[in-house]
């Protein structure tokens, strides 16, 4: 019978492995009950790790007739040493790797229970350390455990087959977004299988939740482009109905972005990179008669991004302020655009944007469309004019007309010609 025992006055082991694979334990120190149990009788077995990321206990062959004597809260470390020596219990090296306070164990004989780090272990160690805290008796009964190894605990990881299957199979390449963010969806669904292998290993799903947060988000990126040449990443304002963060984009003046809230914010990638060179707001079509509606204070960023799901963070960093204003003067009639000329005027192109509403005229917020004009956009504005202009000349008796008329005529069109 082997009845490993730490009296409470000395309630440490200390354990040297010996290599990677099929490592025998040794006692270093510890209290002994007497010889033939004494705190290398805990380590007689062998472990097939030493980059453990659980571990099993042996419940001692009478502990059912003494439960007091059971651990209740214990600690464990790790640590690398140069020696034996070296590895003192005051020893600086030591690292944590697991706490269990009020740990109800089995009293069966011989039962085998299986426990779980509190931390990741990252590194191999060679030597570890038990420190016995409490039992679950008083210190005036005996502290007894028939074994313990360490072991890679393998956690079933099967409930996320399906949705990885699906976000592999999702037909991403037939979507009208850009390459870059094809590639993006390609890349991370690229590392779903390594991150399933490692939250099995380790019990920790945090990396895996995240990526498939992303692979959702990135699928709704790429499904959003289906008609558009942008994407809205996030928003910030709760909407009234059919009133969302889309509508501020969507180029209909007659719908707008509005809710019950002065502040807000929207971020939006668009498919192409654009240099604007000033941008429009056209008010809301029932503003006259909600002027408080109106934005007074607004703040409008650029950014470059690796990543389209690292734009959406919050804490995100790489936005360039382009526009500024505590009080920009909108209009209060109904269905207006008005053009602003950016206060820090973009010096090269980007594909994602920020609008950051810090108050307005009210309590409540809308804007029917904000657009961003970059060269491109600005001639076929310019064209428009003067083609609306030369319209204008063709359809009136343009030789009948008085000099003044004529020459605020031509006036109109050199100033549209010469523009730009």
């Amino acid at each position: 019978m082997k009845k490993p025992l730490i009296m409470f006055a000395a309630a440490m082991m200390l354990l040297g492995g010996q290599s990677a694979n099929a490592i025998v334990y040794t006692a270093l120190s510890g209290s002994n009950w007497n010889a033939g149990e004494g705190p290398a009788k805990l380590f007689d077995g062998t472990t097939d790790t030493n980059k453990p990321t659980a571990y099993e206990l042996v419940i001692a062959n009478d502990t059912h007739s003494n439960t007091g004597r059971n651990w209740k809260n214990w600690k464990i470390y790790a640590g690398n040493f140069a020696s034996e020596a070296d590895a003192a219990r005051n020893a600086s090296g030591w690292v944590m790797i697991d706490s269990k306070e009020n740990q109800a164990l089995s009293t069966e004989q011989f039962a085998k229970v299986s426990l779980s780090l509190s931390k990741t272990v990252s590194d191999f160690y060679s030597y570890f350390r038990i420190e016995i805290e409490a039992l679950a008796g008083s210190w005036n009964d005996y502290c007894q455990m028939d074994g313990f190894t360490f072991t890679t605990y393998t956690v079933d990881t099967s409930a996320y087959d399906g949705v990885i299957a699906a976000a592999k199979n999702f037909n991403y390449n037939s979507s009208n977004a850009d390459d870059d963010l094809k590639n993006e969806y390609a890349t991370l669904i690229g590392t779903l299988d390594d991150l399933q292998e490692a939250a099995a290993n380790s019990s920790d799903f945090s990396a895996l939740d995240e990526a498939l947060n992303n692979v959702n988000t990135l699928q709704k990126y790429i499904n959003g482009y289906a008609s558009k040449s942008y994407v809205v990443l996030s928003s910030v304002g709760s909407t009234w109905n059919g009133s969302d963060a889309e509508k501020l984009l969507d180029g209909d003046k007659g719908t707008k972005w509005g809710g019950g809230f002065s502040s807000g914010n929207v971020v939006w990638r668009l498919k192409e990179g654009i240099q604007p060179i000033y941008y429009q707001l056209t008010s809301g079509g029932d503003t006259q008669t909600y002027t408080g509606r109106n934005w007074k204070s607004w703040d409008i960023y650029a950014g470059d991004f690796d990543k389209a799901v690292d734009a959406k963070a919050d804490a995100a960093t790489g936005w360039v302020l382009i526009y500024t204003t505590a009080d920009g003067g909108m209009t209060t009639q109904n269905t207006t655009t008005q053009d602003f000329d950016f206060t820090t005027p973009p010096t090269k192109s980007y594909r994602y944007y920020k609008v950051v509403l810090n108050s307005t005229a009210g309590d409540q917020q809308q804007m029917s469309e904000l657009t961003l004009i970059d060269g491109t956009t600005f001639l076929n504005i310019k064209n428009a004019a003067l083609q609306a202009l030369q319209d204008f000349k063709t359809k009136y008796d343009y030789s009948e007309a008085t000099d003044a008329l004529k020459s605020t005529f031509n006036t109109a069109v050199e100033a549209r010609e010469g523009y730009g």
